[in-house]
């Protein structure tokens, strides 16, 4: 009998997601957690991709989540909070979460503070 596991064919990046999915359903048994949710931009109205999508209810208030999921080689930079900013500010969130697989740089984790953006890794 073979007990190995086969490696996976997925992309790295697609099983971060989903495992930074599933470790935030696991936080959080009673929020409704989305990997590769598919919202409308509120600058457009057309659907556009989010890695995960978090909705619960805080003190009665519907609160939502953007997470974005970085399986990037270097850790992320300023420019990457940029780009993650545009993104969060077209989401409509509440609330928004970077998580990279390698980290962040110094600049990235001051511009994201500034930004109220929560840096995880």
């Amino acid at each position: 009998m073979n007990d190995s596991i086969e490696p996976s064919t997925e992309p790295d990046w697609l099983l971060f997601e989903q495992a930074v999915a599933r470790f935030i359903q696991a936080l959080e048994p009673t929020a409704k957690v989305t990997h590769n949710a598919r919202l409308p931009d509120t600058h457009t109205d057309s659907p556009r991709q989010r890695d995960v999508w978090v909705e619960i209810a805080v003190l009665g208030h519907k609160t939502t989540i953007l997470i974005s999921c970085k399986r990037y080689k270097e850790p992320l930079n300023q420019q990457d909070i940029d780009h993650f900013n545009g993104e969060r500010q077209s989401s409509g969130a509440n609330m928004s979460v970077l998580y990279s697989y390698p980290g962040f740089n110094d600049l990235a984790i001051k511009k994201a503070k500034v930004l109220g953006i929560q840096c995880r890794r």
